[in-house]
């Protein structure tokens, strides 16, 4: 990690790094040491506490960005959680599990593919499940940009 952000640092002449943590502390520690031993500034421009990830999920869901469920960690989320939308179904559903709405602790991950900021959507379909150490992975395929 230390190196890549060297070279993008040499590369690009950045300050800063940013991280998507929420609310982990010893994350956030990691992070902020990383980058003062090879002088970046560390930005958590997410940072919440742990009570806020609901509200932050709502928020995410009504910014009208999209995402799908792309990695589950097998001992929290069951299989179908993979490929499920972030929207308001997914917020009801969630708040049913015993796991960070924000997916925090690494319960799930996400593929963000359209957005306000985006220009473009990227368009994509379902591919392959990979089964993985303590994780399954649903692999994106078929990626395509589309004028919005």
């Amino acid at each position: 990690m230390k190196n890549a952000l060297i070279h993008l640092k040499n590369k690009y002449g950045l300050d800063a790094a940013a991280f998507g943590d929420l609310y982990l502390q010893e994350h956030r520690d990691w992070g902020e040491k990383v980058c003062e031993e090879i002088g970046l500034a560390a930005v958590y421009p997410l940072w919440m506490q742990e009570n806020e990830a609901l509200p932050g999920l709502k928020m995410f869901v009504e910014s009208s960005y999209k995402a799908t469920v792309i990695r589950i960690r097998d001992d929290k989320l069951s299989l179908s959680w993979l490929g499920r939308e972030l929207d308001e179904r997914f917020i009801a559903d969630i708040q049913k599990e015993d796991v960070c709405p924000m997916g925090e602790a690494g319960e799930y991950h996400t593929y963000v593919y359209d957005g306000p900021l985006f220009h473009r959507k990227i368009d994509f379909t379902c591919g392959e499940i990979l089964p993985l150490e303590t994780t399954k992975r649903m692999e994106i395929d078929d990626l395509k940009l589309v004028t919005k």
